[in-house]
């Protein structure tokens, strides 16, 4: 990027954030994810604050640019002269984001002989002011004039320059400058309180689809800084000034405020958390309408909803449950700085203390809490890791190499199984099986061949020895045939009612006291990704080492291990 051996072309910005991340024609969203995460792992927000910001800022704008459905991106409008405000649809003649209505061909009038600047430099700036304010018919760029102005003429409450931005964009709908001006307005700092009243202005301002686009930032700052409560009631009154408004364009806003929102419901009010249930409905009875690449999104939202329903249930599990959802929560409430710092912190605490994290994540127990907490923890870890590490790739991974150290633990495993008074009673138990299924056999066949010789010496013409000729042979054929089948089947309910359940509560206890530790010691040193690690184990598994599988099936189940696999990225 850029001409500087490697370095991004600042000057770029903000009037062409695609070139400057070197982005071809037709990008999409997983393109553009990857050059703003090259370039953030760069330049982080602890050390290079400035940067980070611009390339934040002009990541959001291609981002907020695709989700919406746009296909360009027009220039700042605050570097544009007073003639590129009136070209149509802006300076580069792209679309706007209010394109729906012709330009108001009367509200043109004849361009100023001097720009803005020229003309502060010599007359007065109240006087310029006014003089703007009394014309009958205003041009787009004079209400960007009277906005700029109302900043030095008079008191000010802090909003001037929003209200003439909204006024023009009453007076000029499909002027692109005047509502990419307030798009970057409200992405700024705001008086206290402001925000509210602005947005529901905004609304009877614009009142289209152009609303969301042209909003967002503001409501993710609304839902950052007040409660759920201000937020939906801000929204409903927003909306119901809304006309002619689009379900691809809402959904898309809803996908991204749902995201916190979920998080925030617990603490709101019925109102409040009836909008999210509300909102939910809407994206998913609408689910046709998503684009291909927002299909994810949607699904981390259902994932969403079902921790949302077990958050109590895992929270109480444990003090490390607790901290693990105070992390998560941040990471989807907070902006990507804060939010990955504390997911950040919170990975480094993981690595540094695997005994608390097992002891958090018991192996054995149907944790259904856990199950649905950890698709949303590895979502989050993929993506905060995306950002901060480099990109971890498999082609670098000695996949020969960790084969053979994964054959060596499951090895080792066996043998210190082998030497433990549980392992010991385990095999044992193996004994008393094959007893029990000759038993079972042995057991059957007598009983059937005495009821046979039985029923032959009960019967009237067979009283005498020779009915002993018939009777033995009858009695071992059917004592066989009965042995064969009926032993089959007691020695299938031995295994799969008494033995397998007894092996399964064996294999647990092994590996809990024997095998777990060892197995997340490995995984530690081959830093190797869980999913990578979980496959090498499962085809080492052989029955030449016959606690192999069922150190296999536990591995795969372990939510620890594949937290800790995660956590360890972070650890330099």
């Amino acid at each position: 990027m850029g001409d500087d051996a490697g370095q991004p072309d600042w000057g770029l910005l903000p009037n062409q954030p695609q070139r400057f991340f070197e982005l071809p024609a037709g990008f999409d969203r997983r393109t553009l994810k990857r050059a703003y995460n090259r370039l953030i792992r760069r330049y982080k927000p602890e050390t290079h604050p400035d940067e980070f910001q611009r390339v934040r800022a002009a990541f959001e704008q291609l981002d907020q640019m695709l989700r919406y459905g746009g296909d360009a991106v027009g220039a700042d409008p605050s570097t544009a002269s007073q003639a590129d405000w009136e070209t149509p649809g802006g300076a580069d003649g792209t679309e706007t984001l209010l394109d729906d209505r012709a330009p108001d061909a009367e509200a043109e009038p004849p361009p100023q002989q001097l720009e803005l600047y020229q003309r502060v430099a010599q007359e007065s700036p109240a006087a310029i002011y006014a003089e703007i304010e009394r014309q009958p018919v205003k041009s787009p760029y004079d209400y960007f004039a009277l906005a700029v102005l109302s900043d030095v003429c008079g008191p000010d409450d802090g909003l001037r320059f929003a209200r003439w931005l909204l006024e023009g964009m009453r007076t000029h709908p499909s002027d692109g400058h005047l509502a990419r001006l307030f798009q970057a307005y409200l992405r700024g700092p705001l008086p206290a309180g402001a925000r509210q009243g602005l947005l529901i202005e905004a609304a009877e301002a614009i009142h289209r689809d152009a609303f969301y686009p042209i909003t967002e930032a503001a409501w993710d700052a609304l839902l950052r800084d007040e409660t759920l409560d201000v937020f939906v009631e801000t929204l409903r009154r927003c909306e119901a000034q809304l006309r002619d408004v689009g379900i691809t364009g809402k959904m898309v806003f809803y996908i991204r405020m749902l995201r916190p929102a979920q998080w925030r419901a617990a603490s709101a009010g019925p109102a409040a958390a009836a909008w999210v249930a509300e909102a939910l409905d809407f994206v998913e009875s609408n689910f046709e309408h998503i684009p291909d690449e927002f299909e994810f999104e949607v699904d981390l939202l259902a994932y969403s909803q079902e921790y949302q329903q077990r958050r109590g249930e895992f929270v109480a599990g444990s003090e490390l449950r607790g901290r693990l959802d105070r992390t998560l929560e941040a990471y989807f409430c907070l902006e990507p700085p804060a939010g990955d710092g504390a997911f950040i912190e919170e990975q480094l605490r993981i690595a540094l203390d695997a005994a608390t994290l097992l002891d958090a994540f018991p192996v054995g127990a149907q944790d259904a809490s856990a199950a649905a907490f950890f698709p949303l923890w590895e979502y989050a870890s993929v993506e905060v890791a995306t950002r901060a590490l480099p990109e971890q790739r498999d082609d670098e991974i000695d996949y020969q190499l960790w084969a053979g150290r994964a054959r060596a633990l499951l090895v080792q495993l066996e043998a210190k199984s082998d030497g433990s008074n549980t392992g010991q009673f385990w095999n044992f138990s193996g004994l008393l099986l094959r007893l029990a299924q000759g038993a079972a056999y042995i057991g059957i066949f007598t009983v059937v061949f005495t009821l046979v010789i039985t029923t032959v010496l009960a019967l009237e013409y067979a009283r005498d020895v020779s009915a002993l000729l018939v009777g033995v042979p009858l009695g071992v054929g059917v004592g066989v045939f009965a042995a064969f089948f009926a032993g089959r089947l007691c020695s299938r309910l031995l295994l799969d009612r008494v033995y397998h359940p007894f092996c399964q509560r064996m294999a647990k206890r092994c590996y809990r006291v024997l095998w777990r530790r060892d197995t997340l010691d490995l995984l530690g040193r081959s830093r190797l990704p869980f999913r990578v690690f979980r496959d090498l184990v499962a085809h080492q598994a052989t029955d030449q080492i016959s606690t192999s599988h069922w150190v296999s099936s536990l591995v795969s189940g372990d939510y620890a291990l594949a937290m800790y696999a995660l956590a360890q990225r972070h650890v330099v």
